[in-house]
């Protein structure tokens, strides 16, 4: 080309891949003769803007309940980048919530690929919700095998926001392990029959309409179980008269 000459500006699009992939393209200017062409060449590689991580959101604790470390899922090869606001310092520890305070508290992760494309947030909004109470329960005896246990009574009513109802349990183990009672919801329980040691708690439900909570297990009333039978001996003399 001769000094001075000038040609129209040299103009390509790079189309990149949107599942998060790079993808590189080459481009020469067909201004060129053949010959130059495979040899002056420029290249860009695009790597394609991530969606925000995948989360699991609202998470609900009772106040003062024990909370687990967050967690969120990325694309094979990303890092997840944590937030207490949009905008603020970034953290690659995820945060644990703090249940001390009632009342919803937002965090923010996203998520960065090697190439240094970062997504949109995700939230994840964590609730602390009033604890429920479990009240108190009566009850408990001696009583013979197969034999039908007292009702368990109500001596203090359990507490909590929303709608309340009860879940009963049973222990034959001397409360190892226990068991829920099928169909049982209100604050007294009459036991069905029982052939062996057996223990009862109840344990509040309050449901808010989005979120059931669940109390600590009441008291414990315990059942015994004896041997009623009277065995004869036939060889004795009867002392009827």
């Amino acid at each position: 080309m001769g000094t001075g000459l000038s040609l129209p500006p040299i103009s390509f699009t790079l189309e990149g891949s949107t599942n998060g992939y790079t993808t590189t393209s080459t481009v020469y200017s067909d201004a060129e003769q053949t010959e130059n062409q495979s040899n002056n060449s420029a290249s860009a590689t695009v790597t394609s803007e991530s969606l925000p991580p995948t989360v699991i959101s609202p998470i609900y604790y009772n106040q003062g309940e024990a909370a687990e470390i967050l967690t969120a899922a990325a694309d094979s090869g990303n890092e997840l980048i944590w937030y207490l606001n949009q905008g603020a310092a970034p953290s690659s520890i995820a945060f644990t919530p703090d249940t001390s305070e009632l009342g919803s508290t937002i965090y923010y992760v996203r998520q960065q690929s090697p190439g240094g494309c970062i997504s949109d947030y995700a939230e994840i909004e964590v609730i602390i919700v009033e604890s429920p109470t479990p009240g108190s329960i009566t009850g408990g005896d001696e009583i013979c095998v197969n034999s039908t246990p007292t009702l368990i009574d109500n001596a203090v009513g359990g507490t909590g926001a929303g709608s309340l109802s009860y879940r009963w349990e049973y222990s034959k183990d001397n409360g190892t392990n226990w068991e829920e009672i099928a169909g049982e919801s209100t604050a007294i329980l009459q036991p069905s029959v029982i052939q062996t040691d057996t223990q009862y708690r109840r344990i509040t439900l309050a449901d808010s309409g989005d979120h059931i909570s669940e109390s600590i297990p009441s008291n414990v009333v315990t059942f015994t179980t004896k041997n009623c039978m009277v065995i004869s001996n036939p060889m004795l003399p009867s002392k009827a008269k």
